[in-house]
């Protein structure tokens, strides 16, 4: 046993604890002095760090300084050394990468700050962060380009957090790797400096070399155009300037291969001339001037403009060429020629023009050879520098996360079958939280419940009805994740059972002491607890917003069953068909709300259909559209309902109307805190808001001298019923959650967040 297990049964017998990092640490972010006044920025002696930098991973320096009248004039504060930073935006990659600084500093506002306490290693911090990047860019709305994380999601984010014996031991094995690949980095930095140097001075030639125009040797020639719709999935290889650029860097093009068709590809080249092993392609649009050796005679085809031909010859090695385009002489004929490099093109005309060095070919050959070999050391990915930072790179990585994985329940670190599964299960528990905008959307939802319930005005009545409920079907499928039978009906018992009799008895007690004295019913108290048990909506006159909850389960339950059976097709066609009899055959009201399942199946169906499919982030992007989008649907919506359109199938497109228009609502304000957290808490509010309104209505009609109807067709009164509603309803949630976590479908050490949808 080793001696990191050693303290882990000895420190840790019952699992890791995990804590937000807010619990443990100060997170801040910086700020950005004013570039317009030079006296924040010149003879600067205050380290400042761009978001940028955190590229460094460990931060030694920093490109700008800032003075202390700039330090002054922002809110940015000195980050000590040894302090974690992460990247809450930034372009590309930049975003949810982490740093740790080795120097103190101050920040930009796109950086954020995390000083620890006593009870957690910065270091420690450093390498669990790292670990977690792809899971924080998934956190800040998904993997593009835009989006960002905020200071809540970095303190809310859990991280586990053991005995510091502990932490210090898994740093120093982590530090032992990545102590290495710096060492590793510097040699493959120097590498490519000594490249550089050797070929600047080789192909400076101190011996008499010949000078000739590229023309004056060989053919310089482009391709005839091809047309996007000309573009095939498979054929003769279609280059593009990426594509060169992409190889030069040893990486895939993000942009995506493209073909042409063969009969194609023999007609244009027949025309412009076929390029052929040896050739030499050479970057005309875009970033100019990168070159790229054809490496066979395989059909291959290039767009017009943005890469040119030049042809071999026998009077020059082609590999000469390649990397006397990489000199230095090279790139500053070119800004010379084009004021440019990144911006211009590089022409037919210019590329004829271009003086080229020609030593004799035994000589280019010679050089050539030294600096392939050269070449090879710093940038082959199979041999060399490359491939060993690479395999250390995974090495780190795997011990990094076998390392960082805890055992939630054991006393050992987990193996890598056992790593897996921990990862799937905690992906599961924390999907509904990483998907914020639902929160928000089932945020919105239980507040036009409770408008609905309060505010007693007919056409808001309709217009309500006509889509609210169906938001929360939609949103439970959205996070639609298959389980076997058993274990799904138990975990639906714990979070929707459970909370449905918990609140139902508690709320029937209630009825029956107290507000059966001033409110008129026919139920008895026998016929009400039936009526519990049944589930039936006739019968939960105390409480009668309760229907939702075993008609829920049954909905949710149902659709497992029928995925486990036949696979979401045949769950998604019997959801339809279970739809479409609502329509068409009325149904009486039916044990456990099985007549309303018919109802809302079709809109759980809908939701995990469209999950994956549409990303809230690319529609948050698009504020304006989606925004325009989402305003003419919730009118058109209301006008539906105004004119009663709003019966038998007009209701599923009336409703389907509504939930889109507040889907992409709750996408474009996915951050607002608020309804984030009345998301959260929607099962609470849902179960007790009934009887809580009731009260503050009277409570609020005795000063005034209003009868209770009067004040709820008032809307400013109203709409302060909900609020105060609410604000009850957060407090019982608080105490709950603290004293009986199982009354919300909540585990005492799980009693964190929660959802309706689960």
């Amino acid at each position: 046993m080793s001696k990191l297990d050693e303290l882990i049964r000895k420190l840790c017998p019952n699992g890791v604890e995990h804590k937000r990092i807010g619990d443990f640490a100060m997170c801040f972010p910086g700020a950005t002095p004013k570039t317009t006044h030079p006296e924040y920025w010149e003879n600067g002696t205050i380290p400042w760090m761009s978001s940028g930098e955190v590229n460094q991973e460990e931060v030694t320096f920093t490109e700008k300084k800032i003075t202390q009248k700039g330090y002054d004039a922002t809110s940015t504060k000195m980050v000590p050394a040894n302090t974690v930073v992460i990247a809450l935006a930034g372009q590309g990659k930049t975003r949810g990468s982490v740093a740790i600084t080795r120097i103190s500093l101050c920040t930009n506002q796109s950086l954020c700050a995390i000083v620890t306490d006593e009870t957690v290693l910065s270091e420690f911090l450093f390498h669990y962060m790292r670990s977690q990047y792809l899971k924080l860019r998934d956190l800040s709305a998904g993997n593009g380009t835009r989006g960002g994380l905020n200071m809540k999601m970095i303190e809310s984010y859990l991280v586990p957090v053991p005995p510091v014996e502990i932490q210090s031991e898994i740093v120093g094995i982590l530090n032992g790797f990545t102590n290495l690949l710096m060492e590793l980095t510097a040699e493959l930095t120097a590498r490519k400096m000594q490249y550089s140097y050797y070929r600047d001075n080789l192909l400076s030639f101190n011996m008499p070399a010949s000078k000739k125009k590229i023309g004056e040797i060989t053919r310089v020639f482009s391709a005839a155009r091809v047309h996007k719709n000309e573009w095939t999935q498979e054929g003769v290889p279609f280059y593009r300037s990426s594509d060169v650029i992409s190889k030069f860097n040893g990486v895939e093009n993000s942009r995506g291969k493209a073909y042409i068709s063969f009969d194609l590809y023999k007609r244009l080249s027949a025309k412009s001339g076929k390029i052929m092993k040896d050739d030499i392609l050479i970057t005309g649009g875009g970033t100019i001037g990168i070159p790229y050796v054809v490496p066979s005679d395989e059909p291959i085809y290039v767009k017009d403009a943005d890469l040119l031909c030049i042809q071999k010859s026998k009077e020059f090695n082609s590999r000469f060429l390649y990397h006397y385009f990489l000199s230095t002489e090279f790139r500053k004929y070119l800004e010379n020629i084009t004021h440019n490099a990144t911006i211009a093109h590089y022409t037919i005309s210019q590329i004829e023009n271009t003086p080229v060095p020609l030593p004799p070919l035994d000589v280019q050959n010679r050089i050539v050879n030294v600096l392939d070999n050269f070449e090879k050391i710093c940038s082959d990915l199979n041999i060399g520098l490359p491939a060993e930072i690479e395999a250390r790179q995974k090495q780190y990585e795997y011990y990094r996360d076998k390392l960082l994985t805890f055992a939630e329940n054991g006393n050992t670190i987990l193996s890598r079958a056992e790593q897996s599964r921990a990862e799937q299960s905690r992906a599961e528990q924390s999907r509904a939280e990483r998907l914020s905008w639902l929160d928000v959307l089932k945020g919105i939802g239980i507040i036009l419940v409770v408008i609905g319930h309060v505010y007693s005005n007919r056409t808001v009545f309709n217009w309500l009805y006509s889509f609210h409920m169906p938001l929360f079907f939609l949103a439970a499928g959205w996070v639609y994740k298959e389980k076997s039978v058993l274990i799904d009906i138990k975990r639906r018992i714990q979070t929707i059972v459970v909370p449905y009799f918990s609140f139902g008895l508690l709320v029937l007690l209630y009825w029956q002491v107290i507000e059966r004295r001033f409110r008129n019913s026919d139920m008895s108290f026998m016929d009400s607890l039936l009526g519990l048990f049944s589930g039936c909506y006739d019968n939960l006159d105390f409480n009668v917003h309760l229907w939702f909850l075993p008609c829920f389960f049954v909905t949710v339950a149902l659709f497992n069953i029928l995925v486990n059976l036949g696979g979401k097709k045949i769950a998604y066609i019997v959801s339809a068909l279970m739809s479409l009899i609502y329509v068409v055959l009325p149904m009486p009201e039916l044990f456990w709300g099985l007549n309303r399942v018919f109802k809302y199946i079709g809109f759980y169906a809908l939701g995990v259909a469209l999950a994956g499919q549409i990303k809230a982030g690319q529609v948050a992007e698009r504020k304006i559209t989606s925004g325009g989008i989402a305003i003419i649907l919730i009118v058109l919506n209301f006008i539906l309902a105004f004119y009663g359109l709003t019966r038998g199938l007009m209701w599923f497109v009336t409703a389907m109307i509504g939930v889109v228009g507040v889907g992409l609502m709750a996408m474009l304000i996915n951050q607002n805190r608020l309804l984030q957290y009345l998301g959260r808490i929607s099962l609470m509010v849902l179960c007790i808001h009934g009887p809580v309104y009731r009260i503050v209505v009277k409570i609020v009609s005795i000063p005034l001298h209003m009868s209770t109807d009067v004040v709820r067709e008032n809307l400013l009164l109203a709409l302060i019923v909900v609020a105060i509603t609410l604000a009850i309803c957060s407090i019982a949630y608080e105490v709950i959650i603290r004293i009986a976590p199982w009354m919300v479908g909540k585990r005492h050490n799980k009693a964190k967040k929660m959802s309706i949808c689960g």
